[in-house]
């Protein structure tokens, strides 16, 4: 396609210079040059706007009196509508020509770029973004995304021009103190990355992508309190910057399929709020529509809303009663409220529809397992991975079943065949770690530990990791890395209690009795009954002389 494209532009270009600005021949490009994608899955409406405004451009390039500024306006529209409803080939062909036949026209050159970033093409759309800024110094969206586009290519120096310009333009542009926060990070300048986050969040209190880089500068300052509290907050939604060029293009749509594909777009990139504000317009375009209720459903039960998300995959399941897939996502939402019973009706009924359905068996067996019985849920699971050979979450699930259920050996060899099916599989690392712990293989558990470790743990199962291998070195008599993997285990996880209490006894075993009583404090914070802790905190006090504090202790014990 891109071939064809370059000698569709070349022929362009060999016509536009022969006659400078009019056109006065027939211009040698044909509509079959932008690829006319497949339009089954779209509403009557949006495939008879495309269809139209085909047929308009091809009837442009019939008239040898058409101006080129005007038919790259038809072909950016073209591209634009094919941006909108998610046919990226289609839209590059037709920007293409679009920035070709104008190019110094600010839209198409911003267009382009947008579709080159979001395609992840940061060094051509940094490029065109470059480009679009010499037609408008001062276009706010312009600056941040070049600023972006070249920070995620390092050139720092480029970027910082691009975040300080888009300030001056408009001081309470969130989006470019949330830039030079990053640019900060890049630079280890941890102060300043926090005031720039800080002002990022205060300008857009909504933007909870911003809580997760801004907990790890508190960290590098050793604010460990304020780390914790941002972290808790961590979202996905994404700092946003005005971009009158995308509202314009938003304005082209029509019905319902664009608030769908725009949804689902958001929903993959992970901007939930986007995503439940694009499914909800399309639910009220299309109320019919079920795969855009269960579009509804998945991301309101992604935010938490699951009473709300019930509703959508009940509509769903009413307008297309004999589809497993409703059944399957009403009882897993079912499933996430704690309602099992509803739950396993819903995933039974699925299962009447489409006795295949590989997911159908997984879901019952997560059914099984919150009701205790391991046994029922390793038969489902097995009918599961019977269906589904190589699911990994299938794998998942039996393997941690077998763990539960004593059969050790068989649990070791599901996780490996789980390793060998994904080698990212951070429970399998984990889990063998403590299966080898267990078994006194002490250095194959450390070497799995530290495995998982490499790749990107939840925070939870990160600070189980940094116990696990605490636990290790202290078999190995190896103290000093014990002590440093129990302290990233209680930064990671402050309820991590039996990382507390084996930090205290470390730190009492080398008679640094004040940072020992710390340690059991939060052991307490944890589990204030917890007696143990409270007898180790008592003693610690006593050895560092805090008479007063141990008699407290005591008294409170």
């Amino acid at each position: 396609m891109k071939k064809s494209v370059r000698c569709l532009l070349l022929q362009v270009v060999l016509v536009w210079a022969a006659v400078v600005s009019a056109w006065s021949a027939p211009l040698e490009v044909n509509i079959e040059g932008i690829p006319n994608p497949l339009l089954d899955r779209l509403d009557p409406a949006v495939r008879a706007q495309l269809d139209s405004r085909r047929e308009t451009l091809a009837g442009l390039l019939d008239n040898q009196g058409t101006q080129s500024e005007e038919l790259a306006g038809q072909f950016g529209d073209l591209g634009g509508l094919y941006l909108l409803y998610d046919f990226p080939s289609s839209a590059e062909a037709a920007l293409e020509l679009a920035h070709q036949l104008a190019p110094e026209e600010f839209r198409w050159t911003y267009l382009l770029g947008f579709l080159y970033e979001r395609e992840s093409r940061l060094a051509e759309a940094g490029r065109l973004y470059d480009q679009a800024l010499d037609r408008r110094p001062a276009n706010l969206a312009a600056l941040v995304r070049s600023g972006m586009a070249h920070l995620e290519q390092s050139a720092l120096e480029v970027a910082s021009e691009r975040f300080v310009r888009a300030l001056e333009v408009s001081r309470s542009c969130a989006a470019a103190h949330y830039g030079l926060g990053k640019l900060a990070t890049a630079s280890s300048n941890w102060q300043e990355a926090v005031e720039h986050f800080e002002e990022a969040l205060k300008l857009q209190p909504k933007a909870t992508a911003v809580h997760y880089p801004l907990s790890q500068a508190y960290r590098r300052l050793g604010d460990v309190d304020q780390a914790q509290e941002h972290l808790a907050q961590m979202g996905s939604v994404k700092v946003t910057v005005p971009d009158s060029e995308l509202l314009r293009l938003r304005a082209l749509a029509t019905d319902a399929s664009v608030h769908f594909v725009r949804g689902k777009r958001a929903l993959a990139q992970g901007d939930l709020q986007l995503a439940a504000v694009e499914f909800k317009a399309a639910v009220a375009a299309d109320p019919e529509n079920a795969p855009m209720r269960r579009g509804y459903g998945l991301t309101l039960k992604k935010l938490g809303r699951i009473p709300e998300a019930i509703v959508e995959y009940q509509a769903a399941r009413e307008v297309e009663p004999a589809n497993p897939l409703n059944y399957k996502d009403l009882g897993l939402a079912h499933l996430e409220a704690g309602g099992l019973q509803s739950a396993r009706s819903s995933f039974l009924r699925a299962l009447e529809l489409d006795s295949s359905f590989a997911e159908a068996y997984l879901a019952l067996g997560i059914v099984d397992t919150r009701e205790g019985s391991d046994a029922a849920a390793l038969e489902n699971f097995e009918k599961a991975l019977a269906l589904s050979p190589r699911n990994t979450e299938v794998m998942v699930q039996m393997s941690l079943a077998l763990l539960r259920s004593g059969r050790i050996d068989e649990a070791k060899t599901s996780f490996r065949e789980l390793l060998a099916s994904d080698p990212e599989q951070v429970v399998a690392y984990v889990n063998l770690a403590r299966i080898y712990e267990q078994e006194g293989n002490f250095d194959a558990a450390a070497t799995s530990a530290r495995e998982g470790l490499k790749r990107s743990l939840p925070a939870g199962l990160s600070a189980k990791a940094y116990l696990l291998l605490g636990r290790i070195n202290e078999k190995l008599n190896d103290f000093d890395e014990a002590l440093g993997y129990y302290s990233k285990a209680v930064e990671l996880d402050a309820d991590l209690l039996p990382a507390h209490i084996r930090l205290g006894s470390i730190l009492a075993s080398r008679a640094d009795f004040n940072a020992a009583a710390r340690a059991y404090s939060e052991a307490l914070k944890v589990q204030p009954n917890d007696q143990l802790a409270r007898r180790a905190q008592t003693a610690a006090l006593i050895y560092a002389e805090q008479y007063a504090e141990a008699k407290a202790a005591l008294e409170t014990g």
